[in-house]
């Protein structure tokens, strides 16, 4: 900064009763910052001045750490870290003592970044202050670096080898970007007290005559050349403290000027006796020799570890022999040197104890001098058993004595042939001693398992590793995004295959995976780490979590792939108001679902988010789903609620849509309809259609709103989270409430499907079927379809029954039995043409025998075209399914012949039959021949593909309505929800391939 640069700072006037306002104290705060950070610019450069400290975690590739901590920038800012950061636009908070900054965004990777940091506050409204966090910022170092008002913490070099399929990440920290901040001192009048450290250039001295130099030391190293014509003053001997005078530099310097002081005589340069005008006194000059003239000892090191030698050597100035003398092995050893024999001085120890040697100098047998040193030794295993043995010790309470004193138990092989070698050194038998030993535990000494592969297909994890020999088994850790699964693997295999919790995908991230062989209770060293990425999944055009699982804390996504996490305060409850179950956030800022950032992040298209919610909370306002983060205008979705508000109707509901922090195409709406805090389940749903954005409830338009600019674009990179989504902020942001059924859709609905997703009706979990008339079969009453896909070209439209061959099959139906008998068929299918070709049975029927669910099947072989060598295969559940109470079949069979059995979503039956089979296209319901259905059939679904268990138990408790074309789940090729409540005609949702009812009738179920 420059003089001309200076401005004033203004300053509050105060006077009696003056009325001070927000300007007024305002003014003062700014007088005092811009006071200190003004002085702090001159007093201070800028860098860090505590702390900020980063460092890779070794064992969590990616994650790097950062201390807090405190700098100053170039603006005399201080930038105090302590409690919470901000990095790309999210909070990183304090934990155990560290920020931990998450590297392993497949965006970071192949760049080398620079960590800064810089000053950023941001106004907490509810406790009326500022709040410091300070920016975290990386910075592509091929594009730039710290800006001025930055400062570099450190360089990460994200390193990418290997395949695309099989990637190898390093990261390297590179700290020494950091700049420490220091004191600013003037450069003028500096003292030789003050000069501590550093250079000063030749050039910059200026002439300083010797009389100046009266205080403090001024390094040799820093005087330059100065002719002795120069030196016009004295140098007193006391000054001359350190580093070497050449001769020539020294002025004429008569002895009687040498008056105090001492003068080394290392420092002494080479004098030609011609200079030596005056008198030089013996006083003055140190010893030529320290200590003992006569004898002076050397020792290499004082102190040893185990069986060190020692090198002793010594001077002496007339010695013609050196004796020296110890105690060895309880006995007095003495060596002896002459000079005589021209050998050379000195001797190479090996003590076993703490050993006082005795160094004496002679000449012609009189004692010239003395000494005495001491090595203390760090006794290893033999040379404690030897100070053992020479104490009497028995062989065995030695070894006992040893294995104790140095926790060698239990022993290896190795560990047993060294110790019995060490006996035999200190004088014990080796052949006892290794007897003796073997009475001892043993260890089982395992190598380390190397893993040699580490994939991942259709959700299952295949870790395959060399075997380790003696193994009895191993054990694995595997750490996902949902979290550390500690695994196990008999001793006798080489791979294990692990299926994440996460259904029908692993969640997205770094998953890694180590592992140990383990024998009884002896274990080898963990392996390094194996590193896999799960991408992220493609967006679905819809995702829905049904919030129907019994435990744990996933949320299992029917349709798109992305998986809900719970956090541990989030309570499951049963029934949900669809289904079985729900969940419930109990109002703390730790209790919401998060789905992460594959979903929310909206942009400028449409979406809607429909779910299901019960509260009867009243606080101000709060959140019910979205992904704000911000107090005020930001980039985010989200719907509140509001309590007992001063200027909102209790109970109503209200969406947001913002695409910055200036508002930009802020959008918003307040639904019509108030009360809805009232304890009941409630059903809403959000719509933006470009630039409108309204709001359902419970199936009914409750309003909307048109902007007249563009339409937000939400991109925050934020979770999109059930309950709390503000953070930041004290006040509670998150209802006590539960949920179920959300839905989030990539896709503006209409009013006729919000109006099917609120009338959807499924169990409520204890059996009994929603009001209103089903499809009844009285004994004699049937449907009949012949299937027909008129989009059917090539076998790759996903919503089409053809070639179960290739794809294998799906069938479901919930049925409700009013009588028991045999053969009570529910869904049978035959060959095109509609007939049997076969005298002993169907192509298939799903049926119930005398109460047990039983699935029945006729494979064959082809010959010349036409069907041969028939089997017919059964499978049925050894469970009866009770009379006047709703349950849900399902069955499965893939490509290969495998046959699974489901009740209620769980598996109760499975068997093989054969893998040849027709294009069923002829199709009953409630008949086989002449046998039929007694009670209620509906949720007929016809399925191309096999489901597996976790969508069979997602589907079994999701009714799912009239949706239209485009919202139907893939592979769903024909499905009837039988609630039409009159008419000949079941219709079919998907193709139109619709049942022609006989003898049937619509009924209300009974009452249990």
């Amino acid at each position: 900064m420059k003089p001309e640069d200076l401005k004033s700072v203004p300053k509050q006037r105060y006077y009696d009763q003056q009325l001070l306002k927000v300007p007024d104290f305002q003014r003062e705060q700014d007088f005092h910052i811009k006071s200190r950070e003004l002085q702090t610019r001159f007093l201070f450069t800028p860098g860090i001045m505590l702390g900020l400290t980063a460092t890779l975690d070794d064992k969590m590739p990616g994650q790097l750490h950062l201390e807090p901590g405190l700098a100053i920038d170039g603006f005399g800012r201080q930038i105090i870290l302590v409690a919470s950061a901000v990095l790309n636009r999210s909070t990183v908070m304090l934990n155990d003592g560290v920020f931990t900054l998450d590297l392993t965004d497949v965006a970071y990777q192949g760049k080398k970044w620079c960590l800064t940091i810089e000053y950023f506050d941001e106004a907490e409204p509810a406790a009326n202050q500022w709040s410091e966090s300070p920016k975290l910022n990386l910075v592509d170092t091929a594009t730039g670096g710290a800006s001025a008002a930055q400062l570099a913490l450190a360089t990460i070099d994200i390193k990418v080898s290997g395949t695309a399929a099989k990637p190898e990440i390093s990261y390297v920290l590179d700290t020494d970007v950091q700049i420490p901040a220091g004191l600013i001192v003037p450069a003028q009048n500096i003292s030789a007290s003050q000069i501590i450290s550093g250079t000063i250039d030749k050039a910059r001295i200026p002439g300083l005559p010797a009389s100046k130099i009266i205080d403090g030391e001024l390094d040799i190293a820093r005087i330059p050349a100065i002719p002795t014509s120069k030196l016009t003053g004295g140098i007193d001997a006391d000054k001359i403290a350190s580093g070497t005078i050449d001769a020539d530099r020294i002025p004429v310097l008569s002895a009687d000027k040498i008056t105090s002081g001492v003068l080394k005589i290392e420092r002494v340069p080479d004098i030609p006796a011609p200079k030596i005008t005056g008198k030089l006194s013996i006083a003055q000059l140190p010893d030529a020799l320290p200590g003992n003239t006569a004898l002076s000892i050397q020792v290499d090191k004082p102190n040893v570890d185990g069986e060190q030698p020692v090198t002793l050597t010594w001077t002496s100035a007339n010695a013609d022999e050196v004796q020296l003398e110890y105690l060895y092995e309880e006995q007095l050893a003495k060596k002896v040197w002459k000079a005589a024999d021209g050998v050379a001085k000195g001797w190479v120890l090996t003590p076993y104890q703490m050993t006082v040697y005795t160094v004496t100098a002679l000449n012609k047998n009189e004692i010239q001098g003395r000494g005495q040193f001491t090595v203390q030794v760090i006794q290893n295993a033999f040379q404690y058993l030897k100070s053992l043995y020479f104490l009497g010790t028995t062989l065995a309470d030695a070894l006992q004595l040893c294995v104790n004193r140095y926790r060698l138990l239990p022993l290896t092989q190795e560990e047993m042939q060294d110790l019995a070698g060490a006996a035999k050194r200190a004088g014990y038998s080796q052949k006892e001693a290794l007897a003796i030993l073997k009475t001892y535990p043993q260890k089982i000494e395992l190598a380390t398992p190397l893993i040699i592969s580490f994939s991942n297909s259709n959700n299952n994890f295949l870790i395959q590793w060399n075997p380790v020999p003696n193994a009895e088994g191993y054990e694995l850790e595997l750490k996902d995004e949902m979290g550390l699964h500690a695994l196990k693997a008999p001793g006798n295999v080489q791979e294990l295959t692990y299926t994440s919790p996460a259904s029908p995908a692993p969640a997205p991230g770094i998953c890694a995976v180590r592992m140990r062989a383990v024998a009884g209770t002896a274990s080898s060293d963990w392996s390094d780490a194996v590193t896999l990425i799960i991408p992220e999944p493609e967006a679905a055009q819809y995702y829905h979590w049904a919030f129907d699982e019994s435990d744990g804390l996933v949320a299992i996504d029917a349709i798109g792939r992305v998986n809900g996490r719970l956090t541990p305060t989030v309570k499951r409850e049963s029934p949900g108001c669809i289904g079985p179950g729900a969940v419930h956030i109990n109002g703390n800022d730790d209790s919401y679902v998060t789905f992460g950032t594959a979903v929310g992040q909206f942009n400028a298209s449409d979406f809607t988010v429909a779910l299901w919610f019960k509260t009867t909370e009243m606080y101000r306002y709060f959140d019910v789903v979205g992904n704000r983060t911000s107090g005020s205008h930001g980039n985010f979705f989200c719907l509140r609620m509001s309590g007992q508000h001063e200027s909102l109707p209790a109970g109503a509901l209200f969406a947001e849509v913002d695409q910055d922090e200036y508002g930009t195409n802020y959008n918003d709406i307040l639904a019509n309809r108030a009360g809805l805090n009232d304890g009941n389940w409630h059903h809403v749903a959000v719509v933006r259609a470009g630039q409108t954005l309204s709001i359902y409830v419970d199936g009914a338009p409750s309003g909307e709103a048109t902007t007249e600019g563009g339409v937000a674009s939400i991109a925050n990179g934020n979770d999109f989270k059930l309950g709390r989504s503000l953070v930041g902020v004290h006040d509670k942001f998150a209802p006590n409430a539960s949920y179920d059924e959300l839905y989030v859709y990539n896709l503006a609905l209409t009013g006729d499907e919000i109006l099917t997703l609120f009338n959807a009706r499924d169990t409520s979990g204890d059996g009994k079927m929603s009001d209103g008339k089903k499809l009844f079969f009285d004994g004699k009453a049937y449907g009949e379809m012949n299937y027909w896909d008129r989009s059917y070209r090539d076998n790759s439209e996903p919503n089409t029954l053809m070639s179960p061959i290739n794809n294998g099959f799906t069938i479901e139906a919930m049925i409700y039995l009013t009588a028991e008998g045999s053969k009570l068929p529910v869904i049978t299918a035959y060959l095109p043409d509609g007939s049997t070709y076969l005298a002993d049975g169907p192509s298939f029927c799903l049926s119930v025998d005398n109460g047990k669910p039983t699935f029945v099947m006729t494979t064959y072989s082809w010959s010349a075209g036409m069907p041969s060598s028939p089997t017919l295969s059964k499978l049925d559940a050894d469970i009866k399914l009770p009379l006047n109470q709703w349950a849900r079949l399902s069955v499965t069979h893939d490509y290969g012949g495998n046959v699974v059995l489901y009740v209620d979503g769980k598996a109760v039956a499975s068997t093989y039959f054969g893998t040849s089979m027709p294009n069923f296209m002829h199709y009953f319901i409630g008949k086989l021949d002449n046998n039929f259905f007694s009670g209620f059939i509906t949720e007929v679904r016809l399925w191309r593909g096999v489901k597996t268990p976790s969508e069979i138990l997602k589907f079994s408790t999701a009714f799912l309505g009239n949706y239209s074309q485009m919202l139907i789940p893939a592979g769903l090729g024909a499905y009837y929800q039988l609630e039409e409540e009159d008419g000949l005609v079941a219709k079919d949702a998907i193709k139109s391939n619709d049942f022609k009812l006989q003898n049937t009738s619509w009924k209300e179920v009974p009452k249990a």
